[in-house]
């Protein structure tokens, strides 16, 4: 599901800059607030990973 080769094949084109060393994944519940809390953690480690963009793959 997640388009790694393409993503591969746009960085080796320089059409993007680069990809980060880790994806992060996620399931959403049936709890708002419980996923407002995932969402926060989530948000600490991009920044923590300096990225750019992120792509999001609904499966």
């Amino acid at each position: 599901m997640f388009p790694l080769d393409r993503l591969r094949e746009l960085e080796a084109a320089n059409v993007i800059g680069g990809l980060a060393d880790d994806a992060i994944s996620f399931v959403t519940s049936y709890s708002a607030s419980r996923d407002i809390e995932r969402a926060a953690k989530i948000v600490v480690e991009l920044r923590r990973m300096a990225v750019d963009a992120v792509l999001l793959v609904p499966v």
